[in-house]
């Protein structure tokens, strides 16, 4: 779940440097907050994740996209 919240904050981040559209950026900071949602679950079920660079997922099918 936090790989697929991650590709859309990394795509929407990606849009907005390359058009700089506000919105993009507008749905750059709900996308972030969507990852930090997840995050705090995996923290409280005491499971573990590493945050791989952007564009980078260990998901195969995600990182297709």
């Amino acid at each position: 779940m936090v790989e697929e919240e991650k590709l859309a904050l990394d795509t929407y981040s990606y849009l907005g440097e390359l058009w700089g559209i506000s919105q993009f950026l507008n749905i750059q900071k709900s996308e972030q907050s969507h990852v930090n949602a997840v995050s705090i679950l995996i923290e409280r079920y005491n499971l573990t994740y590493s945050r791989l660079p952007e564009g980078e997922f260990m998901n195969e099918d995600l990182q297709g996209l």
